[in-house]
């Protein structure tokens, strides 16, 4: 696991947790499990308390049910705000609101027989106790009231808000960051896939003649003028040739073969005719000298 999901997951447990502190809950009088216990109530959310969850609880309705409120700073109060009430006169339900944890201290407000609702109140202290009374019997009464924690001036509420708000912004700090930080990631990682590397490769191939060249691996031929050069004076032999260059070997590079061996043949040599004397009293002679080359008819 990275760091930036490590601290992704950070901040939502942080986030998770400080939900947690500041949502209220719901609680029913007809529930046997939430009377005679003590709940939290929060600045951010209310605690909410009715008389009913279900209709199938009117079967069954409570006869007493008493609950204890905290807003767990001291200085602190509890608010108390009506949503709507309905106690009828011909019914014996009564909702009692004491100030401080127990029903043997001061009380606030009792009520009974009445559809209107009351004006908000608040406790003197950090807690409050609310307690219904009524029959078993009777089930035609309902109620819903929230419950809310205001400061009472204390410098430690003061204090402890101003943490809660610090870890706020510390938290959505974080959130930003790491935010950025997958963003920078991210565009690094889509830059990076348009790069194209170009690096220098070494490779042996082999050289061929360009198309069209004679004798491939040898040198050009001798010029015309050393070939038909005339033959020195002194009766040389084969006038007009040139021995072949350099021996009887030629090497080029790796490939080593004989010169090809060139055989020189002479000339016939030309011959002339001399006519015959001619006397002065034969006919002329019309005939033209005959040439030994030409085949003789």
């Amino acid at each position: 696991m990275t760091g930036i999901n490590v601290s992704l997951c950070l901040i939502a447990c942080l986030f998770g947790v400080l939900m947690l502190e500041i949502e209220g809950s719901t609680y029913y009088t007809a529930d046997s499990y939430d009377c005679g216990e003590s709940h939290y109530v929060y600045t951010y959310s209310s605690t909410t308390l009715k008389a009913w969850q279900l209709l199938s609880d009117r079967n069954y309705p409570p006869s007493s049910c008493t609950m204890y409120f905290d807003t767990g700073i001291e200085g602190d109060v509890v608010r108390v705000s009506f949503i709507n009430v309905r106690l009828p006169c011909f019914s014996s339900a009564k909702l009692h609101f004491y100030d401080g944890y127990g029903t043997y201290v001061n009380k606030l407000k009792t009520l009974s027989c009445t559809s209107v609702t009351p004006q908000d109140f608040r406790s003197s202290g950090r807690y409050l106790t609310v307690k219904l009374e009524s029959s078993s019997s009777e089930s035609n009464y309902d109620f819903e009231i929230d419950l809310w924690e205001e400061d009472g001036g204390s410098a430690l509420s003061i204090g402890i808000i101003l943490g809660i708000v610090g870890g706020v912004f510390f938290i959505f700090a974080l959130l930003f960051t790491a935010m950025g930080l997958l963003c920078r990631r991210y565009a690094t990682n889509r830059s990076g896939r348009g790069i194209t590397v170009m690096r220098p490769v070494v490779a042996n191939v082999p050289q061929y003649p360009p198309s069209g060249q004679i004798n491939p691996g040898f040198g050009p031929p001798p010029a015309y003028s050393e070939v038909t050069s005339p033959a020195p004076s002194g009766g040389q032999a084969n006038p007009g040739l040139q021995p072949p260059p350099g021996g009887s070997q030629v090497q080029q590079g790796d490939t080593t073969r004989p010169y090809p061996q060139q055989q020189f043949y002479a000339p016939y040599p030309q011959q002339q005719s001399v006519p015959y004397p001619q006397q002065p009293n034969d006919p002329p002679n019309l005939e033209q000298p005959k040439n030994p080359l030409l085949p003789q008819q």
